[in-house]
């Protein structure tokens, strides 16, 4: 998962994993990107070079945890871009208890690598988040609207619930739209080509999926009806709740009316 931090000068997103023999280290400034690859014994010579005095059994885990404190702080980034290698100096604690903290020194060198893989790693994934976010909010807005028909079929039947903290307005949908052409909302599904491109040759680890559940489907439900005495009228409230004190329509008069 990316990680996002600052500097005084620029943004960064940052990626990391620990290996099995190496750690692999993904850093970009959403223009760039750049990777290095360090094994455990480099990792071990680094430290001990800018940390002579602190001894620890696993180095890489140390890597690893100080990585994940980047975006705090108590952390300070600096970073060093020349041509195409770029220097990340990174200065830390090992403890974070307040009354101990042990001062810590990392460097790594990272090599810039060719527009393909700024493709794969960042352009690609954000537009399928995109994608995915938006395929959610066209899932959850019929969900909210099915359950605003539930609500309002609720009230025509058993009246207003008398929780006001639970009473809520219609989903609108306008709400929820922008005029700002800076976004790049609802651009990418206008194209089905487009996205069955990128799913084609760059496959997602979570497929998006649009289909809802059985109960959330469109359905031709019939209305109930009460039964009163043999007959049956339609069951009736208006939609602020409020019943009639009496029936208008009464079904022994109706049966009487017939027979006559």
């Amino acid at each position: 998962m990316w990680k996002p931090f600052a500097t005084e000068d620029s943004a960064y997103l940052i990626k990391y994993w620990n290996n099995q023999n190496t750690i692999e280290i993904f850093l970009s400034n959403l223009k760039l990107l750049w990777i290095g690859n360090f094994t455990k014994e480099s990792l071990s010579e680094m430290f001990e070079k800018l940390n002579p005095s602190i001894e620890v059994e696993d180095v890489a885990s140390q890597v690893i945890q100080i990585l994940d404190m980047i975006d705090q702080e108590n952390t300070d980034t600096t970073i060093i871009n020349s041509n195409r290698v770029l220097e990340m100096k990174v200065s830390s604690f090992l403890s974070q208890n307040i009354e101990y903290k042990v001062p810590v020194k990392l460097e790594f060198e990272l090599i810039l690598t060719e527009d393909e893989k700024f493709k794969e790693l960042i352009t690609i994934p954000m537009i399928q988040t995109i994608n995915y976010l938006e395929t959610q909010q066209k899932v959850l807005c019929s969900i909210i609207s099915k359950k605003d028909r539930e609500l309002e079929e609720y009230r025509l039947e058993k009246g207003v619930i008398s929780r006001g903290d639970l009473v809520t307005e219609p989903l609108d949908l306008n709400v929820l739209k922008t005029s700002s052409d800076k976004l790049l909302l609802n651009t990418f599904q206008q194209s089905k080509s487009f996205i069955d491109h990128i799913c084609q040759f760059h496959e997602m680890e979570t497929p998006v999926t649009v289909l809802l559940p059985e109960s959330l489907q469109e359905k031709s439900i019939k209305r109930k009806r009460k039964v009163y005495r043999g007959g049956t009228v339609t069951k009736y409230t208006s939609i602020y709740g409020g019943r009639p004190e009496t029936m208008n329509i009464k079904i022994e008069q109706q049966i009487k009316t017939e027979k006559e």
